[in-house]
């Protein structure tokens, strides 16, 4: 069962809706279910390709990208690059499990608007969603 398909609970957030990109299926989905508990709407995706390919498609019906920072293919880093050439608004948050490797003013430039460190806290991802999207 897809975790991203239950019928997400309501919040005040006006269910945003945010695609989340983890190469690690196990992590991804419980992002997605913390996500989904906050009330949002959640787009999971496993493939950055297909991530990027998706967000070509429905650029205008998300809110928020959350991506992994090391996956094959494509990294966080250039898949945010790729992202923002598409649609410049879009706030960007990259997860990790290890120190970035670059600086919070390049991450700045490039759309991304937090760093969170893996593993990521309910209470941490909702502070910075509230403080990013939910102004």
């Amino acid at each position: 069962m897809d975790p991203c398909k239950k019928k997400p609970r309501q919040s005040s957030n006006g269910r945003k809706k945010i695609l989340l990109v983890d190469d690690n299926w196990m992590v991804g989905s419980l992002q997605c279910e913390m996500l989904e508990h906050l009330g949002y709407r959640v787009d999971f995706k496993t493939d950055p390709m297909e991530a990027l390919d998706h967000f070509k498609k429905k650029r205008s019906s998300f809110d928020l990208v959350i991506t992994d920072m090391n996956m094959p293919i494509m990294t966080g880093d250039r898949l945010a690059s790729e992202i923002v050439k598409i649609r410049k608004d879009i706030p960007i948050v990259m997860c990790t499990g290890s120190d970035i490797s670059f600086s919070k003013e390049k991450a700045s430039q490039m759309g991304i608007k937090a760093v969170i460190m893996k593993p990521v806290m309910g209470n941490e991802l909702k502070e910075i969603l509230h403080k990013i999207i939910e102004y």
